[in-house]
């Protein structure tokens, strides 16, 4: 349980900046990589789901340990994680058929396999913990 969640803690934060970012002035969703996005959902849709998985993520993270089933947690925001990257590497790529592809494009894979090892020490953690166990009454 000594591991840190360094992992982790960059993809909820990647998904918090990128939320943000979106909150920013400006009509991100115009520019052309974007606009399969804008068609789905308005850019505060997208932000406020990015900031939303990222939060619950953090949050996580930070009470990590002072109950025993906050690993279910972490394994929970994981998947919403690995889903996320996939969609939005999926949308980004749509949106470039047939034309170059951008460098930014290769970042999703690396997110998502970072993700799906996330999700691996998140139930590793969940079973080492017992957060899978039903509760049961403390007896002296």
């Amino acid at each position: 349980m000594s591991q840190t969640r360094s992992v982790e803690w960059l993809l909820a934060s990647m998904m918090l900046a990128w939320g943000f970012g979106l909150l920013l002035p400006g009509d991100t969703m115009s520019l052309p990589q974007h606009r399969m996005l804008g068609a789905i959902a308005p850019e505060f849709v997208w932000a406020a789901w990015s900031v939303s998985i990222g939060a619950v993520r953090v949050v996580a993270l930070y009470i990590n340990g002072s109950w025993r089933r906050t690993p279910l947690f972490r394994v929970a925001g994981a998947s919403l994680g690995l889903i996320w990257w996939i969609v939005l590497g999926f949308l980004f790529w749509t949106a470039v058929a047939g034309g170059p592809w951008p460098a930014e494009l290769m970042w999703f894979p690396v997110f998502i396999a970072f993700e799906g090892y996330s999700i691996f020490r998140g139930a590793r953690d969940s079973y080492h913990t017992g957060a899978l166990q039903r509760w049961q009454p403390h007896r002296p």
